[in-house]
Formats: C-alpha cells, sequence, structure tokens
C-alpha cells in the first residue's frame, strides 16, 4: 500500500430526490439513479477522473430503487412489491428473479478493489 494513493470523488450532477447506489458497469465504477417521482432509472460510470452518464432507462413505474448489479452488466432493481428484477440495460430485457421481499433489499454486495471514497456533495450540504 505504500504506494498507492487515497482521493474522495463526487457523486455526479444527478437528478433529485433519487434513490442511488454503487455497482459496476462495463468494468468502470458506476453510480445508479433512479428518480422517485420520474422513475427514469440513470447509469452514470466513473472513468478518466469524471462521471459520464451512459444512458437512462425508463420512465419505470413499479420499479423502488436500485439494488446493486450482476454479472454481465446486468442490474438489480427492487419492485414497489417487494420483488426483484435483472435487467439487461443493453437489450431492456428483465427478468423476475421470483424473490419475494417485502421489507426492501438493502444492496447487493460484490467487492471490487478500488481505494476510492465516494462523497454525496448534496447530502454533505444538508449536514451541514
Amino acid at each position: 500500500m505504500a504506494n498507492d494513493s487515497f482521493k474522495d470523488i463526487d457523486v455526479p450532477d444527478y437528478a433529485q430526490p433519487s434513490t442511488k447506489c454503487l455497482a459496476v458497469y462495463d468494468d468502470s465504477l458506476a453510480f445508479l439513479s433512479l428518480h422517485e417521482s420520474l422513475k427514469n432509472f440513470d447509469i452514470w460510470t466513473w472513468s478518466e477522473g469524471c462521471w459520464t452518464k451512459k444512458f437512462t432507462m425508463g420512465p419505470l413505474p413499479d420499479i423502488r430503487h436500485p439494488v446493486g448489479h450482476w454479472k454481465d452488466n446486468r442490474l438489480l432493481l427492487q419492485c414497489e412489491n417487494g420483488y426483484m428484477l435483472m435487467v439487461d440495460p443493453d437489450t431492456q430485457e428483465t427478468k423476475d428473479f421470483a424473490f419475494h421481499n417485502y421489507t426492501g433489499c438493502e444492496g447487493v454486495f460484490a467487492y471490487r478493489e478500488s481505494l476510492v471514497s465516494i462523497k454525496d456533495k448534496i447530502k454533505a450540504g444538508q449536514q451541514s
């Protein structure tokens, strides 16, 4: 770790209010956000020191929040009724996991080695 460096990076300028989470997409750090009223789902990726919006899907009226990522750039979303869906953003195909959780899924944790700390400047400003 003697040659490693640490730094904070701000989240992208995403639409507010949104539910959000971190994931991996195209082998890059990704920021997933779902606008709470419009229900548009955005994917941002971090590359070469900046965030780039990859695309927007939606509206997705039955989705509560993004949960995380799976293999081959597939994403996991939780529906308002508690069901979990897997979405392929490239084809926009969805697959029902037949997994039902009324209380909500806090996240899917697939670890990726990184020394980057993510800071939400909007939340940081609210805490002041």
